[in-house]
């Protein structure tokens, strides 16, 4: 006798289909909506990614292109003397004291007139003179230096010029008197003295690299002119 199967027909369940029904659209909308919020996250995600890696290769280029400051530590003696005494590892800001303005002067002064028999000592007076003033007042000094009569190297020799500081005063912000007593001394002859008196003007200048060693205060003579008394 044949194997007889059964057969089973099933119905159709009574499940709503959301998209077949009158709020099909509806929900059709609302995954649309969500798919569409998610991928727009997405995008925001993306580009802040961008945004930031971009900011951060900015930032470090600049940092990379940035001088690198090393402090350096100077003693100002109380007679006003500056001498750097090489580098820290910190930063930090000073003030230049007026002591050290007036023995920046007065050094100046007191070598570029004073006249030593040893011609060595007086080129390496001008040479520190040089290094004193700003790129303004450094042709002015050429000039003084190369001029017949002014010029001390001539003096080598056969005439000792002395200089004493008697005074240093402050006229303006940036200006100073300075007096002083010039002595002449010629070979087998007596001394001459006179009294001088200069006005000097003074420029302060952020020490760098440069010019650290020569003058670390960054005290530069702006201009010069001395008269006799």
């Amino acid at each position: 006798m044949p194997h007889q199967h059964k057969s089973i027909t099933y119905q159709p369940a009574d499940i709503p289909n959301p998209f077949l029904d009158k709020n099909g659209d509806r929900a059709y909308g609302e995954i649309l909506l969500d798919k569409t919020k998610e991928a727009k996250a997405w995008r925001l995600t993306g580009i802040a990614h961008v945004a930031l890696f971009v900011v951060s290769i900015i930032i470090l280029v600049v940092a990379l292109s940035m001088q690198k400051t090393v402090p350096v530590l100077i003693n100002v003696m109380p007679s006003g003397e500056a001498v750097n005494l090489g580098e820290v590892r910190q930063s930090g800001s000073f003030q230049v004291p007026e002591a050290a303005i007036f023995y920046q002067i007065r050094k100046f002064i007191s070598n570029f007139r004073s006249v030593s028999i040893d011609g060595e000592v007086l080129f390496n007076n001008i040479n520190e003179c040089y290094a004193m003033v700003t790129t303004t007042y450094n042709p002015v000094m050429t000039r003084i230096l190369r001029d017949p009569n002014t010029n001390p190297f001539e003096l080598v020799g056969r005439v000792r010029r002395t200089v004493e500081i008697e005074s240093t005063l402050k006229i303006t912000g940036n200006s100073y008197q300075v007096d002083w007593l010039e002595t002449n001394i010629e070979t087998g002859g007596n001394p001459r003295s006179r009294k001088m008196r200069a006005l000097v003007t003074i420029k302060l200048i952020t020490p760098d690299n440069s010019f650290i060693r020569a003058n670390p205060l960054g005290i530069f003579i702006e201009n010069c002119e001395w008269t006799e008394l």
